[in-house]
């Protein structure tokens, strides 16, 4: 959105920090489960910028466990957003408010589907690996190397498989006009899946000489040869960066394909 002209922040997740700058822009501000449903109410209903923001059903599991959540790999909590009293109050808290608020702030919804072999597989490989994402080719590499093979927990993977049946119920429950995106036409045509998510006719090719469907297919096959001695830059992931620092984008950008069915 930002490349076609518009001004955007991403926030991503909503549930696990958030901060208004001193513009009244809402961005990421890593904080656990420290803010009050409440709180974060009031954060997007005090918010100036246009945002585009992420909701995942598995931080809602998390908090009404009263659990602190996962960080990624390399990453460690700050034991002020994990306290007894924060963990116990989130247990408690009522969803209807946040939810409707959520249904009034953000004009368009939707929801990826996939085949729930492939996601709970996918999440059985980072629950060992400790990544949910990676952002670049050496990322990828570092992660999970040559010809990588992994002892796949069962039992993980039919928690995650009972959990994405219920993520289908919860979005039409809580959020029924939300459009549905099948994760396999993300990864064959994202621009067209853009395209008709925005309604914008932006092209990339015009300012990037590349469309995203194929800047996403190259970074995926660069990264099963690469050899990091090398080096690699490209003007996109620069872009990405820039974002990054303006805090319209979190951590780096647009993440590299991790795991691959074949």
């Amino acid at each position: 959105m930002n490349a076609s002209g518009a001004d955007y922040y991403n926030t991503h997740e909503l549930l696990n920090g958030l901060m208004l700058d001193h513009n009244g822009n809402l961005f990421k501000k890593m904080q656990g489960y420290r803010q009050s449903l409440s709180e974060i109410c009031e954060l997007l209903k005090f918010n100036k910028s246009k945002i585009i923001s992420r909701l995942a059903l598995y931080h809602i599991d998390g908090r009404l466990a009263g659990r602190n959540p996962t960080p990624p790999k390399g990453m460690v909590l700050d034991p002020k957003y994990g306290g007894r009293e924060i963990l116990e109050r989130n247990k408690k808290e009522d969803y209807g408010i946040f939810y409707d608020t959520c249904n009034h702030t953000f004009g368009k919804k939707i929801y990826c589907t996939r085949d729930p072999f492939e996601y709970a597989l996918s999440w059985g490989i980072r629950n060992i690996s400790g990544k949910f994402n990676v952002y670049t080719i050496e990322e990828r590499i570092e992660t999970h190397g040559q010809d990588a093979t992994y002892e796949i927990d069962v039992g993980f993977m039919e928690a995650k498989l009972d959990q994405y049946k219920r993520y289908l119920y919860w979005v039409t429950d809580n959020f029924p006009d939300a459009i549905e995106i099948k994760y396999e036409d993300i990864h064959s045509n994202i621009d067209l899946v853009l395209r008709k998510l925005t309604g914008s006719n932006f092209d990339m090719r015009k300012d990037w000489g590349t469309s995203l469907q194929e800047y996403s297919t190259l970074l995926y096959k660069m990264s099963l040869i690469y050899n990091p001695a090398l080096g690699y830059y490209d003007k996109l992931i620069e872009y990405q960066k820039l974002l990054a620092r303006q805090k319209k984008l979190f951590r780096d950008g647009m993440s590299i394909k991790m795991n691959t069915l074949e």
